[in-house]
């Protein structure tokens, strides 16, 4: 069963490494893992490496506006009309755009052709009379135009695609975002991400729970990770939450496949039978590195590769990927997980 859970920001997170602005799913389900541990003892983690069925896992860190959840753009190239295939600005401009609306997110993996245009207020995608702006610029300025109102999108980091019904989702007066991305270090590519404090948006995720039980356990390792906070600089507030949600998801983003393949949430390490059985065949994906410390061991986990949120493969039940044990040799202490599961939005 699939579970939704939003969070909003009390001030700033801190993320590292790749330069996105996403929190990478193994994070967050190693945080999970050390809370429920804290709460409920060693227990807590025994159904998680029984059989390689863990008891929950869960996708990647994503923003929402309102009832708006943002996805990850996928690493397969949109379908464009034979006179701009090739033609690389426009393929550059679609590069600059880092999530997508949930309609969306499915227009961009049809295989019917669409036709991008040039206007005098950013680069739209066309396809049956409906416009869709594609962000590329530092904030965002609202405009308004004889045809109503429509915004000019110039976000920094966090780049949106957004149809022209959901305009409105960014206030009217003067320069607004609801999500804002400022670069602290070029050499980790590491970033501070803050949230409009005075509108309804901020993170969600999606986590897939087996029994009634591990919703309980669950809620409660949140509610001390909220306490916590997450991510870099806890100590002097970075990355205090309020968890305002942990909820059976009743969307339909996942009830909209037409068998063709799947696009992971979150970070993917598939099995060795998996890479055998022509994984990557037709596949669209980005590579990410992940290493790190183990607590405050001072001790480095094994350093390992992954599928970056956004991959796209071709449907098969047998992609799954897996969960990782990451301490190096030596340690002995206990396992160090690392959650390597393929949250899978099939299209």
């Amino acid at each position: 069963m699939i579970y939704l859970c939003k969070i909003k920001p009390k001030g700033p997170f801190w993320v590292s490494g790749n330069g996105r602005s996403i929190i990478h799913s193994d994070t967050l389900f190693g945080l999970l893992i050390d809370k429920s541990v804290q709460l409920f003892g060693e227990k807590a983690i025994d159904a998680l490496t029984k059989n390689q069925k863990p008891s929950f896992f869960n996708s990647s860190v994503f923003p929402f506006y309102q009832d708006i959840l943002f996805l990850p753009k996928p690493f397969q190239q949109p379908t464009l009309i034979k006179e701009q295939a090739d033609n690389m600005a426009i393929r550059k401009s679609l590069s600059w755009i880092e999530f997508l609306s949930p309609d969306n997110f499915f227009k961009f993996l049809e295989e019917e052709e669409n036709e991008v245009e040039e206007s005098g207020w950013g680069r739209l995608v066309r396809r049956g009379g409906e416009e869709i702006t594609a962000a590329a610029k530092p904030r965002i300025k609202i405009h308004k135009e004889e045809k109503g109102l429509r915004f000019k999108p110039e976000m920094a980091f966090g780049h949106f695609l957004v149809t022209s019904e959901e305009r409105d989702l960014f206030e009217s007066n003067g320069i607004k975002t609801f999500f804002h991305r400022n670069q602290v270090s070029k050499r980790s590519q590491s970033c501070e991400l803050r949230f409009n404090q005075n509108i309804d948006c901020g993170l969600y995720f999606f986590i897939r729970i087996n029994s009634d039980s591990d919703v309980s356990q669950l809620t409660g390792a949140l509610r001390l990770l909220q306490d916590e906070g997450l991510g870099a600089y806890r100590s002097t507030g970075g990355g205090a939450f309020e968890h305002l949600s942990l909820e059976e998801y009743k969307g339909d983003i996942f009830n909209r496949s037409s068998n063709r393949g799947f696009v992971t949430l979150s970070l993917y390490h598939p099995r060795e039978g998996e890479v055998k059985s022509e994984l990557l065949e037709e596949a669209a994906y980005q590579f990410v590195t992940r290493e790190g410390f183990i607590g405050t061991t001072g001790l480095r986990k094994k350093r390992i590769r992954m599928f970056a949120e956004g991959s796209c493969f071709r449907s098969s039940d047998m992609f799954k990927g897996q969960i990782l044990n990451v301490a190096p040799e030596g340690f002995t202490e206990h396992p160090v997980y690392q959650h390597g599961m393929a949250f899978k939005l099939e299209f």
